[in-house]
């Protein structure tokens, strides 16, 4: 998986999310300039579920966030999508103008 992380002024890639949720302690300093993050090639697990409801809830400047399903073998079937889709509209959103796209 990697995580882009566009804050306006700079774009680097994290690390993968087990270490990036270790930010959850100091999160509201780093997360709350970001107004663009682009999810790509995950499996929209639990880990990564986690990921993108700590980025919605702590990221006040948020514009869009775009989830780009994991490319290959696997695709899920537009059930799962709308689960998938339905349980990240539940999220909390610190930027009211936040957009999430999500890419299949």
């Amino acid at each position: 998986m990697t995580i882009n992380a566009i804050s306006g002024w700079e774009n680097t890639v994290a690390s993968p999310v087990p270490d990036f949720l270790k930010v959850q302690e100091y999160s509201d300093v780093l997360l709350n300039q970001l107004q663009e993050v682009k999810l790509e090639s995950i499996s929209v697990g639990v880990s990564e579920m986690t990921l993108i409801k700590l980025l919605l809830d702590k990221s006040l400047k948020l514009k869009r966030m775009v989830i780009r399903q994991e490319s290959g073998w696997y695709r899920p079937s537009i059930e799962r999508v709308n689960v998938i889709l339905k349980e990240i509209n539940k999220f909390r959103r610190a930027s009211p103008s936040a957009k999430v796209i999500y890419e299949n």
